[in-house]
């Protein structure tokens, strides 16, 4: 590895340490890059979170599952879930590092 990546990583490796030093809780999970980085960075014992939609070109789950944590929650969303808790989801959902 060169050492432009070597220190790269390190810098993201902090940035999530730095973040999850304030509110070590979990983690959301898409399955895209942002928060599969932060979960491969992230300690192996926080639990990792997936909320999936049942319509297929929506579910990402199994690009989630291949950097999930051991406890790892999916979450079936409804179009009424997300209705319903739209508000309330807002206030605890942070962007990603």
């Amino acid at each position: 590895m060169t050492l432009v990546a070597t220190s790269l990583i390190e810098l993201i490796r902090d940035a999530v340490r730095a973040k999850l030093d304030d509110h070590n809780i979990g983690i959301v999970l898409s399955g895209g890059l942002d928060s599969s980085t932060v979960a491969c960075l992230a300690p192996p014992d926080l639990p990792t979170f997936t909320g999936y939609y049942d319509e297929p070109g929506f579910d990402e789950r199994r690009f989630a599952n291949l950097v999930a944590h051991d406890e790892h929650h999916e979450i079936r969303i409804t179009p009424q879930d997300f209705i319903d808790h739209f508000d309330a989801m807002r206030s605890f959902v942070r962007p990603p590092v």
